[in-house]
């Protein structure tokens, strides 16, 4: 657990730093220098390929994460477990080249008939779709090697990093557009080669192929996963890029960009789970491994509590402060005023329910997680097609919050039923409570005009509150022992 909790802070230090200068570039620069349009090209660009990356890689991360301990001997090159992974990667992207010639001419008809500028951009697709599958499976091959920290800091900071300053030369008139975005395609392919040459230099590259740990009856079963990986893989892609998608075609690419922008906002929300999510699926298929219950149970409940504490507090401080938000957006952001809402909302079920999606697809019944996630993707669909055509964008919010209920539900009641774990208790209802107390006192108050100085006094007033009401209920352990150690040490430098 002492690993878990050092590769977590590590994790969430290069997030947060991340978050710091993705939120200057998307969250700042983007809208006030890219038109609507533009915004939404570049949303559509990386929902397309993050789609067939998905689908190219043929469901082998989900493969790795179960299966690569039987492998994992580095004096015998991991069996050839690299080479391996890189024969199926080949085989995806070039099963993804097909798909991409298939439905190339329709959608470029499409865009067309709107007089769509996404269409002259189409292309990039192909390149941009090549290292997202790559860096997914070298990312995930890092993982099961527990060098997790390294993809984080390619992918959250350095990449966000890199995209910054190909956003600020473009503010400065150094180039234009065009320029600009086969630049941001450049920025999010260097990770997949730094990734790359990072593991060769560890000693973790071996192209020695070795097929004597697969024919040891591990390739009927490494199969089977991974089709349902790929199933389960593409299905939480779609889910989650599928209403982009949706309203360039329901609507048009500058609908796209207005949402892309204040779903970004809404996505601060799940910061804290995005470093839990990259390290636990390792540590809970190694718990399953060894039929350790009680670890799993508890690392069940730490983690729907924790996640609960923060989302609900950072919920709350984003619509706190959601007029000073469109202060910082240019007036025609102002439709996604409730995408932002229920975006966040969607977001902090989400944290609600722990990692209850990890623990079934590391479990006997993994196959359960499938059926779940296939009927989540077709309400997504479904009212993602419903609610755009009726309120347009904020209709694809309250279609991802929506389905995103009735998914939790049903992977808790699975739980409940088959392993008798069910997380929630008292403690959670206190953090709704004292989340509300601390929402209503903060509005009951003016604050200065001054666009920083009116969201550093209502977050500060809120987080007082919020924090103490939580620590003298004692709603987490995890979180009254940390305000402890720092409160010790606040007490040994004063």
């Amino acid at each position: 657990m002492g690993t878990i909790r050092k590769q977590s802070i590590i994790s969430t230090i290069y997030i947060y730093i991340g978050v710091i200068v993705g939120f200057v570039s998307t969250g700042i620069l983007m809208p006030r220098f890219l038109s609507e349009t533009q915004n939404g090209i570049l949303k559509l660009l990386i929902s397309y390929s993050m789609l067939f990356a998905q689908f190219a890689s043929l469901g082998f991360q989900t493969a790795t994460v179960r299966f690569f301990p039987y492998f994992k001997d580095k004096l015998k090159g991991h069996h050839g477990y690299f080479f391996l992974m890189m024969m199926v990667g080949i085989a995806g992207f070039v099963l993804f080249l097909i798909l991409y010639y298939l439905i190339k001419a329709p959608v470029l008809d499409h865009e067309s008939a709107k007089n769509s500028d996404f269409a002259s951009y189409f292309f990039l697709i192909v390149p941009v779709t090549f290292f997202f599958l790559f860096f997914n499976l070298l990312d995930i091959y890092a993982r099961v090697l527990i060098r997790s920290t390294i993809g984080t800091f390619l992918k959250e900071l350095l990449q966000r990093i890199f995209i910054l300053i190909a956003i600020l030369l473009f503010v400065m008139d150094f180039i234009g557009f065009w320029h600009f975005i086969i630049l941001y395609v450049v920025c999010v392919s260097v990770p997949t080669i730094i990734l790359f040459v990072y593991l060769f230099f560890r000693g973790e590259i071996f192209f020695r192929p070795d097929f004597s740990m697969i024919r040891q009856n591990l390739l009927g079963p490494m199969v089977n996963l991974s089709v349902y990986g790929l199933l389960i893989g593409f299905s939480q892609i779609a889910i989650a890029q599928i209403d982009s998608i949706l309203i360039n075609f329901i609507k048009d690419p500058a609908q796209t960009g207005i949402y892309a922008i204040t779903f970004y906002y809404g996505t601060l929300v799940i910061l804290p789970s995005r470093a839990v999510f990259r390290i636990a699926p390792t540590f809970i298929a190694e718990a399953f491994k060894n039929n350790d219950l009680n670890a799993i149970e508890s690392i069940q409940y730490k983690s729907s509590l924790n996640q609960m504490l923060l989302g609900t507090g950072l919920f709350a401080l984003l619509w706190l402060n959601i007029d000073n938000v469109f202060r910082i957006l240019p007036p025609e952001y102002l439709a996604g005023k409730y995408v932002i809402f229920f975006i966040g909302l969607s977001n902090l079920i989400s944290m609600a329910g722990g990692l209850s999606s990890v623990l079934i697809t590391n479990s006997e019944y993994y196959r359960y997680n499938g059926i779940f996630v296939f009927i989540y993707l077709l309400l997504t669909v479904g009212l993602n097609i419903f609610l755009i055509n009726w309120i347009g964008i904020v209709g694809a919010a309250v279609a991802a919050m929506s389905s995103m209920l009735v998914f939790n539900l049903l992977k808790f009641e699975f739980l409940r039923r088959k392993f008798g774990i069910q997380p929630y208790d008292w403690n959670f209802v206190k953090i709704i409570v004292t989340g509300i107390i601390s929402y209503l006192f903060v509005i009951l108050f003016s604050y200065p005009e001054a666009l920083i100085l009116s969201i550093l006094f209502k977050s500060a007033l809120f987080g007082v509150l919020f924090v103490l009401l939580n620590y003298l209920m004692s709603t987490s352990d995890d979180f009254n022992h940390v305000v402890d150690n720092y409160l010790g040490w606040i007490r040994k430098k004063f």
